[in-house]
């Protein structure tokens, strides 16, 4: 029906991760798509999507913001897993940031407040966030911060 009134000649349909590839202009890359319960690694070669080559990563944004609830309870902010954990989410996706240079992160953390950024909690309180905005997501790359034992990306 949708052929006939929008006059269409044809309909593609993609697996994602080479669609998101083909909005950029581009026909190779790899897509890292990161929901919230797993992540997916998919490398796509000139269109093709070898389906082998795929990597599933049980680590993705509900282990991220898990980990740093844990990460804030460490710096002395009480959050409640399960009734806060949809401000700790909200904290991660306006806040949070993968390091490209963990050394360089980890210097910036300590020797300047260039990393510290401030969010108001529903209740009004303001809480300081630094490092753990580079640490959450590190959980990414290495699963055993969240007692995975699986590799990471």
């Amino acid at each position: 029906m949708m052929l006939e009134t929008y006059q269409f000649e044809a309909a593609k349909v993609g697996v994602q991760a080479m669609l998101v590839l083909y909005a950029q202009g581009l026909l190779t890359g790899v897509v890292v798509d990161s929901g919230d319960g797993v992540t997916h690694i998919v490398p796509v070669w000139e269109g093709v999507v070898p389906q082998l080559l795929i990597k599933r990563l049980d680590v993705a944004g509900r282990h991220i913001t898990r980990y740093l609830i844990k990460l804030l309870q460490v710096r002395g902010y009480n959050f409640n897993k399960s009734a806060d954990f949809e401000t700790v989410r909200q904290i991660k996706e306006k806040h949070c940031y993968i390091g490209y240079d963990l050394d360089v992160e980890k210097r910036l953390g300590l020797e300047t407040t260039v990393l510290m950024r401030s969010y108001t909690l529903p209740d009004g309180r303001v809480i300081k966030l630094g490092a753990e905005r580079y640490q959450a997501p590190e959980c990414l790359f290495q699963p055993s911060l969240i007692d995975n034992e699986k590799k990471g990306m």
